[in-house]
Order: C-alpha cells, then structure tokens, then sequence
C-alpha cells in the first residue's frame, strides 16, 4: 500500500494498494507521519526499507497508529512474524512525502536483502513518477491561473467571457475591472517582496469576497477582475462595496494603505467579449481619473 502526506491534516492518505481489503485500507486512515517517523532508525535499515519488529513496532508508534497484523506467519529465527515494512517515499530533497507498506510474504520469512533493495527501487520510481505527474499537474494549472496569486488569469477570463456571452447562454452578468490605486509606492516603499505579499492578499480578499459561483481573475500587475454571474448592476456594486470596505479595514498593515479603482460593465449576456473588456477597463480609468473610484459603463 502507498500513502502520501495530506498537507492540510498531515494524516497518510492511501493512494494506491494491493492484495489489501477495503476496511484494512481504511484503517489506516489515521496514520500520521510523524509517528510513523519514529520507524525510521538506523537499527532497522536494510537498503533503505525498515523493517520493524511488531512489538517495537507497536511500543514506538503508540495505540492509535497499528498496522493490521499479518496472517501468513512462518517459525524460526528467520520468520515473518507480525513484522513491520515500511520504505518512505523522498522527495528530490530527501523529504519524506509518504511511505509504502508491505506485508505478508508468501514464504513467511524475512525478505532478503536483495528483496529490500528492489522494493526501494520500486519505492524511487514511484516517486519519480508522482514528481512528473504533480508537474504535469502544476503546468495544466498554471496554462489559467496566474502563478503568483493563484486566481485565474486573463486566458480563463476570455475563455469564460466567450462561454458567459455565448448566444445559447444570454443570462446577465457584470464584468468589473480593478485596479489597485497606490500599488507602486508599495513596491518603491517596501520592496518587491512585499509587494507580491500584498498583491497575493488582495487576490485571498477578492477570491473570500465574491459570491458563489463567481470567479476572481489577476489580468496582469495590479490589475484584476471579477465575472458576475447573473448579476447587474446593484449586485455588482454590493459585491464592489464589500470589497472596498474589507480592503480599508483589512489587519496587514500594507493592505490597510491600498486603495482601488473599479470600473463596473453591466451586460444581458449577449455582448461581445472584447467590447465588455474595453468597456469596462475604460470605466475604470474613469474612475481611477476622477477619483470616484467606482464607474458604470453607459
């Protein structure tokens, strides 16, 4: 069986298994790495796989984190008696982003050396084969979002203005465009650094403040947008206001100094996307010029 360390709850999360039932997979659930960890000492190394001793096993781990006991066990000195196989999975900085359990040989004996060895090959191809995936993944990712904020970028944005204005979709929505007012004297104040911390906040306030089924895009610098859907003209300024309000009375002080632009494009749904896009940018820089900080587009 495979498990990878769940980031939020640090819990092993199986991923993969064979030769296992349903319920002795699902018992393992409450594993936790940094218990398990405790395994993982030099007196119990054979080419990089630990192989444990039940009731050290056991002492060492504490009641909450068994292993299901084997089976199939042999007699004599060379037995398999309960004993626990673990092999973590490093990452390529020699983290430890899971283990793979292996139990129950069907010779009832302790695995040979070469045996161990093949199965911390096969324990380094698997995680030379969730590094490429995890990529793999990040890179299909980063194709509609943007890297630094992780909101969606302005790719997806005229992808999902195309889908939201579509003749078969004619549903209202509002387009707003934001920008932020004094975003470079944050830069030239504060440095760069602090500047992407600050950009990547006010994207967490937009993503948090945004209605259900709304979506919030970074279009470039310290520019972004919201796509509104269903919404007009009132619900666009509610959302407008709520941001505005959260931004003045946000607790990280750079945040606290920021102010920002918003140019609002009302629409049934049926408008060209290029046309929301001007429309709304230039509302913007209305608003941006004449210090109202908020414009509708006629």
């Amino acid at each position: 069986m495979i498990q990878l360390v769940d980031e939020d709850t640090h819990l092993l999360r199986p991923v993969a298994a064979a030769g296992c039932t349903e319920s002795e997979v699902a018992a393992t659930a409450v594993l936790e790495l940094g218990l398990i960890s405790k395994l993982f000492e030099p007196e119990f190394d054979i080419a990089g796989c630990y192989l444990v001793p039940r009731q050290e096993a056991e002492s060492r781990v504490g009641e909450t984190q068994l292993v299901y006991r084997s089976a199939m066990n042999g007699r004599g000195p060379h037995a398999w008696e309960h004993h626990w196989l673990v092999v973590p999975l490093l990452d390529a900085e020699g983290a430890v982003r899971g283990v793979l359990w292996a139990d129950e040989p069907h010779s009832r004996l302790v695995p040979s050396e070469h045996v161990l060895q093949a199965l911390r090959i096969f324990a380094n191809h698997a995680m030379e084969a969730l590094a490429v995936a995890t990529q793999l993944e990040e890179t299909r990712f980063l194709a509609v979002h943007d890297p630094l904020t992780r909101l969606l970028n302005r790719r997806a944005l005229l992808e999902e203005l195309a889908l939201a204005t579509c003749d078969e979709a004619a549903t209202p929505l509002a387009l707003v465009f934001l920008d932020v007012d004094n975003f470079k004297e944050v830069n030239d104040e504060h440095g760069h650094a602090a500047g992407d911390r600050v950009l990547s906040l006010f994207a967490a306030l937009l993503a948090e403040l945004v209605r259900a089924g709304d979506q919030a895009f970074r279009v470039g610098g310290d520019e972004f947008a919201l796509l509104l859907h269903g919404a007009g003209e009132e619900d666009a300024r509610e959302v407008v206001g709520r941001i505005m309000t959260a931004v003045e009375g946000n607790i990280h002080p750079l945040v606290r100094t920021l102010s920002a632009s918003f140019g609002i494009a009302p629409s049934t749904g049926r408008a060209r996307p290029q046309r929301l896009l001007r429309v709304a940018d230039e509302a913007m820089y209305d608003a941006k010029r004449s210090g109202t900080r908020i414009e509708v587009a006629a």
